[in-house]
């Protein structure tokens, strides 16, 4: 078994081509922007794909042109699954603002210290002057 043709980018056109894209109808412009898409250069199909479309005579090349483009779309799916994510953690922060804001504590008695009686080993108070 030859190692380098397992890790070797394979040339055969139709091994190169997604499987999405076996139906398209051969044209070079849309076969060019299929390759493009196999290797990830994302951007240069989002602009091919739309001119491709826009000036090609076959209904054929401009849908594939089209389908093409529209696989770059990120799916409804992943809005909802980030959107949802954010609207919990902006309750969360909401609700833990408002939690944390506490009531004023209400007013308390004024407190009375009272004087320690004397201990056997402690030093006693100087007597205090007569009333």
């Amino acid at each position: 078994m030859d190692l380098g043709k397992l890790l070797s980018p394979s040339r055969d056109p139709a091994r190169a081509r997604p499987a999405f894209a076996k139906g398209f109808p051969r044209d070079p412009e849309l076969d060019a922007l299929v390759d493009r898409f196999a290797r990830g250069d994302h951007a240069a199909v989002r602009a091919g794909a739309e001119a491709l479309a826009a000036r090609t005579d076959d209904p054929a090349v401009a849908a594939a042109a089209r389908a093409l483009r529209a696989r770059l779309e990120p799916d409804r799916l992943a809005y909802v699954l980030l959107i949802f994510p954010a609207l919990l953690l902006l309750t969360l922060t909401l609700w833990a603002v408002h939690r944390s804001h506490e009531p004023p504590a209400p007013a308390t008695a004024p407190t009375v210290v009272k004087p320690r009686p004397p201990t056997l080993g402690a030093p006693r108070p100087l007597p205090s002057a007569p009333r």
